[in-house]
Parts: C-alpha cells; sequence; structure tokens
C-alpha cells in the first residue's frame, strides 16, 4: 500500500462547455465547405473533397485522402444512398448540386 502523501488539489471553477460543432470539414480541402453532421468523420472527409472542386474519381480522391480505394467506393456508396453524392457515366463522382463536367476523348 502507497502512503505517499498525494498534493491537495483545488477545483478551480468549471469552465462553460465550448458550443456543439455544427458540421465536420475537410482537412485536405482548401475552402473548407461545410459537411452535414451527421456524417461519420472519414466520410465527411471524403464529402469534404467532392464539395471541394472538381469531380474526382475513385483513386484520385483515394491518393488525396490516403484511404484505400475500397474505403473510398463504400464512403461513396454510403454518400448516394444519402443523396449527397452522383457519379457520371466516366466514372467521376460530385456532390450533388456539382456540375459533372463531361469528357470526351477523340
Amino acid at each position: 500500500m502507497n502512503r505517499t502523501p498525494r498534493p491537495i488539489r483545488r477545483r478551480s471553477p468549471a469552465a462553460p462547455p465550448p458550443p456543439p460543432a455544427a458540421a465536420h470539414t475537410g482537412p485536405d480541402v482548401g475552402s473548407e465547405p461545410t459537411v452535414p453532421a451527421q456524417l461519420a468523420r472519414n466520410v465527411a472527409r471524403t464529402y469534404a473533397l467532392l464539395t471541394g472542386g472538381e469531380p474526382r474519381t475513385v483513386p484520385e480522391l483515394a491518393e488525396a485522402i490516403g484511404y484505400t480505394p475500397r474505403t473510398i467506393t463504400r464512403h461513396l456508396k454510403d454518400l448516394s444512398s444519402q443523396g449527397l453524392v452522383a457519379a457520371s457515366d466516366e466514372g467521376r463522382w460530385a456532390a450533388n448540386g456539382t456540375p459533372v463536367r463531361r469528357i470526351t476523348v477523340g
């Protein structure tokens, strides 16, 4: 049994808690778009990257965020089921409301 005297801790008045955050933002995005607060942190990073610029493919998203393509695909599936993102015929994903630019090869 330890009988070493412990210092007396004086309680300071409790500081009010910080206000809850309304939304998550992705650290990789320069414009810091607003992301729905109900999204999980990792899914929110994927969504923030899509709202911050041009439509992107799964490999582009995976490289930019640092997740595996399988993880990105799972995030996009979840976001798509919530109506937050959509894919073009070329496989480029964009947040809804973001125009998807068609690329013609020829």
